[in-house]
């Protein structure tokens, strides 16, 4: 199945996105410097001003150790399968 960037709910991602981040007991800012991006970022990410892009979504489920299928929708899985 191919998916689009644009195919992606902003806001199921985004919940998702937050979700998985407080499971980790995560915040914000961890997660930002776990990802070598700005505090901000990850805030718009979570409030669904922004939508990730492949390389984030990547960025996002490794610093989060989980499946990049449950940022997509794809998936109620939040096992990680990567190394």
């Amino acid at each position: 199945m191919k998916i689009l960037i644009n195919d992606i709910n902003k806001e199921c991602s985004s919940y998702r996105i937050r979700n998985a981040r407080i499971n980790r007991q995560m915040s914000q800012l961890q997660l930002a410097n776990e990802m070598n991006v700005q505090y901000s970022f990850i805030a718009h990410l979570e409030d669904g001003t922004r939508t990730p892009s492949w390389a984030t979504i990547r960025k996002l489920s490794i610093a989060l150790r989980i499946s990049s299928d449950y940022l997509l929708d794809l998936s109620d899985d939040l096992k990680w399968k990567g190394k």
